[in-house]
């Protein structure tokens, strides 16, 4: 409160009049050395009390909590770094340069069908897939401490499911990123349906960002990703080989309507 000098009368700080003689009051007498102690002192006195709340063992026990944290913290940071570095043993998709000029007039002849406004049919194999992928890689952008070492796309007939794998180096450190899922049929066009998570190394890795590093990975080109929003069907199945063996492979078609 504020003593009015004219007639004693107690107002409230920040009144522009007297309220016991209606005297203007002045603000800055107001804001005297001994109130902004006495505002100052209370604070102060109520953080040293609040303080003073705190018993050796509650302030013991906080500090083994925070610690915990920061260890458990630690930890996680450390199990994901751990866990990002174990590749799994996976078998190698093999390629071939007759199995890329093979994809390459199948895939002509889908882009011609399209153009006529006709449909076609093809059966490509998983060596040739991963053939015509293998003779992209050096047309791919790579980051200054991010490089793409291979990208593979492996087929389970069975299971009528598709595994992506990017095998990078970030800062010098090869790690494998999967993707998995299946093709389904949308609005008449084929989309690629992810499960919600990946993985990098053996750590699970959410999908979305997975699909995200595809999209920067494949930016340029353009011609491939237009090609495959265009098809119409697409069947994983296995396609007999020479010797009586089977190999995975797609069954895609692009219709002319």
């Amino acid at each position: 409160m504020f003593t009015c000098p004219n007639c004693g009368s107690e107002n409230r700080y920040g009144a522009i009049f007297c309220r016991g003689c209606g005297k203007k009051l002045d603000i800055i007498d107001q804001i005297t050395v001994d109130n902004i102690d006495e505002k100052t002192t209370g604070k102060k006195k109520r953080r040293r009390k609040d303080k003073s709340k705190r018993t050796p063992k509650e302030l013991r026990r906080r500090g083994i909590i925070v610690n915990a944290i920061r260890i458990a913290v630690i930890l996680l940071v450390a199990l994901a770094i751990y866990l990002t570095q174990q590749t799994p043993s996976l078998s190698a998709i093999t390629t071939s340069e007759a199995s890329k000029n093979s994809f390459d007039r199948k895939k002509g002849r889908l882009e011609a069908a399209l153009e006529s406004k006709k449909s076609r049919l093809e059966k490509i194999t998983q060596k040739e897939i991963n053939s015509y992928i293998a003779s992209l890689l050096p047309d791919v952008k790579n980051g200054k401490f991010i490089r793409l070492e291979a990208l593979q796309i492996a087929l389970e007939s069975n299971e009528k499911s598709m595994d992506i794998r990017m095998y990078i180096r970030v800062f010098g450190k090869r790690v494998l990123f999967r993707l998995f899922g299946t093709l389904e049929k949308k609005d008449g066009h084929v989309k690629f349906s992810p499960a919600t998570f990946g993985k990098a190394g053996n750590l699970p890795y959410p999908a979305f960002l997975m699909k995200l590093h595809c999209r920067k990975v494949l930016r340029g080109l353009t011609k491939e990703t237009d090609l495959f929003s265009k098809l119409t069907e697409a069947n994983i199945t296995e396609f007999p080989v020479t010797g009586g063996k089977k190999t995975p492979g797609l069954e895609v078609k692009v219709s002319g309507k």
